[in-house]
């Protein structure tokens, strides 16, 4: 793989890795992980995402939620 330095805007940069595969995209981040040793991103489908959906509640009233409690 070719190392390129350059000084893109944020935009460009999503604009130029959206055009390429998955599988580039991959390669890429492998490449900025080495050469920052800080990036761990790891890419799943989106049926295993979906695996996740109800698994977690987030949101809501905290405070309603917690007078429920302390009134049970």
């Amino acid at each position: 793989m070719t190392k390129v330095t350059l000084d893109l805007p944020r935009g460009e940069i999503v604009r130029i890795l959206s055009q390429l595969s998955s599988e580039e995209r991959e390669e890429v981040m492998r490449e900025a992980e080495k050469e920052r040793g800080v990036l761990k991103t790891k890419f799943i489908s989106t049926e295993e995402l979906l695996k996740l959906k109800g698994l977690i509640s987030v949101g809501g009233d905290s405070l309603i939620d917690s007078e429920r409690l302390y009134d049970e």
